[in-house]
Parts: C-alpha cells; sequence; structure tokens
C-alpha cells in the first residue's frame, strides 16, 4: 500500500510510518500454523514437521493478552 506524505510523492506506507511498520513486524512475527494428524501419529507428525519447518514444538515465548498484563501489575 501506498500513500502520499507531505508532497514528498508517492511512498510504501511502511517507510512512511515507523507505527505501520512495527505494526506490520509484529503481525509476521505472530503468525501462527498448525499440523494436524490423528492421534495414533502425533509423535511422528510433530517430529516430521519440526523438522521440515525447523521450529521447536514448544515455542520459548509466552505472549499475554493486555488483560494479563494489567492484572500482574502491582
Amino acid at each position: 500500500m501506498k500513500a502520499s506524505v507531505f508532497d514528498d510523492g508517492m511512498k510504501k506506507l511502511t517507510d512512511a510510518s515507523v507505527f505501520v511498520k512495527d505494526l506490520e513486524h509484529a503481525q509476521i512475527n505472530n503468525w501462527k500454523m498448525g499440523v494436524f494428524t490423528p492421534k495414533e501419529y502425533l509423535e511422528s507428525v510433530s517430529k516430521a514437521a519440526n523438522n521440515f519447518f525447523n521450529v521447536d514444538s514448544k515455542p520459548k515465548i509466552k505472549q499475554f493478552t493486555l488483560t494479563d498484563l494489567l492484572e500482574n501489575e502491582d
């Protein structure tokens, strides 16, 4: 998407706004993916998916909602 910014002509919106660029980055980092299989194939499919997509099955980052953060604020 492009936008006209202060008579500078057309620019990509992510180049014109740090806020929009940060939102785009957050969206990409927040993508989720799932692999589904019957229970009896769970272990083998999990290993194959982890190897294929080069990911760990257990995320190292825990996400919080704004409500969670506000409730734990002391």
